[in-house]
């Protein structure tokens, strides 16, 4: 597991702010009202340059439940992704290997259309990443 932890911290650490960690105690508090695309992107709005090891947990949990949820893109995640780069990128970027294996697993098997293929494609790439991740780490020790 201490692998894992060390994955994801090296993860957030590539982006140049940090969380308050007022704001992140905040995001993992809020979370249970965060349980739609809206609701995730009002937050992302009001903190964009906030991150920490708490805001991708939390975070990475709830996108990959939504896009597993959904079977990939939805037309309301199309909405706030599709003239937001920042956001469509924030997306791909919380796709951590701490999500649970089964939702994980499904956006591995996702069918991407052409109209939303692109992005659909990243996600699916970057699921496929911390599937391998979460296998590795859910193997017995030798």
């Amino acid at each position: 597991m201490n692998k894992l932890v060390l994955i994801i911290l090296v993860t957030l650490s590539t982006q140049s702010h940090a969380c308050d960690i007022g704001i992140a105690e905040w995001i993992t508090s809020h979370s249970k009202t965060m349980n739609s695309w809206q609701g995730i992107y009002k937050s992302f709005k009001s903190h964009p340059r906030c991150v920490s090891a708490a805001y991708g947990t939390t975070y990475s949990d709830l996108i990959v439940k939504l896009l597993a949820r959904d079977h990939g893109v939805s037309s309301e995640l199309d909405k706030f992704t599709k003239d937001d780069e920042l956001f469509r990128s924030f997306i791909i970027k919380m796709i951590l290997p701490v999500a649970t294996p089964d939702d994980m697993y499904q956006l591995t098997l996702l069918q991407c259309s052409k109209t939303r293929g692109e992005f659909c494609n990243s996600i699916k790439s970057k699921a496929k990443d911390s599937y391998k991740v979460i296998s590795k780490e859910m193997e017995p020790a030798q």
